[in-house]
């Protein structure tokens, strides 16, 4: 993965960090650094990630989309497939960096545990509580809080957080890309948002939350997530009755602060903000599909517009357009 390397595509990170040398990391003299990563995701997978979900709902009183250890699996898999591009067309990541990356993401979302309010943030409490295991070095931990803090919140207003880094700079003696790194893990994370985060039984029982409901919604019809390197495409395929395309679902940060959205326009939102993120238009191209079915059985709430059963929905970076059929 990295210039020295002669692995070739990369099937798993994990699996790639562990089979690196000591010499491809800072020397500290201490755990080495692949044993050290696979002891801390240990400990977040039974200690803390099973958990985040539960301590948004006691603090905001919705119901998140899946921040378990599948949903960390996950992101490690999209990134996996993101960094399988051959190596003239896709930054290649050193060894240590890698290591950041993936640290940064098991700790990107854990701050909800706190509740949704600028959870992007408070994640520094649950890394302060691993840092025997992390290690000593102050200015490693603030670099993986840094990676993992810009996946989401504001910065001077505005959503590009990733701009507030430094192009590149020097941690212990190696040469780290944080923006680089940080647009990884957030488009990663974006892509990890399908189907197994939804609450299926919430759905089919009508329990969740008003202000969670287009999360659940979104996550629930996006059914399929493939990375085709050797074409420089991400296929994105979503599928939903017609009657949730006609009809709103809530969306907020918690029961007080509450909008109603359209699954379509919350689709092509996130979407086009994927479309239109400068680190993903670079290499990558989108193609979406949106499949819409009727359902007999479902009762319809007033129209805003009709869309036709089996309507398609297509957007690649040249263009967006409906196809409806």
């Amino acid at each position: 993965m990295n210039n020295n390397s002669d692995a070739g595509p990369v099937d798993s990170l994990t699996e790639w960090l562990a089979s690196r040398p000591n010499s491809d990391f800072p020397p500290h003299g201490g755990i080495p650094y692949p044993r050290r990563f696979m002891n801390i995701a240990d400990l977040m997978n039974e200690q803390v990630h099973p958990y985040v979900g539960q301590g948004a709902s006691l603090a905001d009183g919705g119901l998140l989309t899946d921040h378990g250890p599948h949903h960390i699996e996950t992101v490690i898999r999209r990134a996996s497939s993101l960094l399988s591009y051959p190596k003239q067309t896709f930054p290649q990541l050193s060894p240590y960096e890698l290591y950041l990356l993936l640290l940064a993401i098991h700790f990107h979302d854990v701050g909800n545990i706190f509740g949704r309010h600028r959870h992007e943030k408070r994640h520094t409490e649950i890394i302060g509580q691993f840092e025997q295991f992390i290690g000593c070095e102050m200015v490693e931990r603030r670099a993986i809080q840094k990676i993992a803090e810009v996946h989401g919140g504001r910065a001077n207003g505005s959503k590009d957080t990733i701009s507030t880094l430094h192009p590149e700079d020097f941690v212990l003696g190696k040469k780290v890309r944080n923006r680089t790194l940080a647009a990884i893990l957030r488009f990663s994370d974006e892509l990890a948002d399908d189907s197994h985060r939804a609450s299926r039984i919430g759905s089919m029982l009508g329990t969740i939350p008003t202000e969670s409901a287009v999360f659940h919604a979104y996550a629930r019809c996006l059914h399929s997530v493939v990375v085709e390197p050797s074409k420089h495409v991400i296929y994105l395929r979503f599928a939903f009755f017609k009657e949730d395309a006609t009809r709103t679902f809530g969306k907020g940060r918690n029961r007080h602060d509450v909008r109603h959205v359209y699954l379509l326009d919350e689709i092509y939102e996130r979407t086009l903000k994927m479309h239109l993120d400068g680190s993903v238009k670079a290499l990558w191209k989108l193609n979406v599909q949106g499949a819409a079915w009727s359902s007999a059985s479902a009762r319809a709430p007033p129209e805003r517009a009709r869309v036709p059963a089996e309507s398609h929905c297509l957007m690649s970076s040249a263009s967006s357009r409906v196809i409806s059929g």
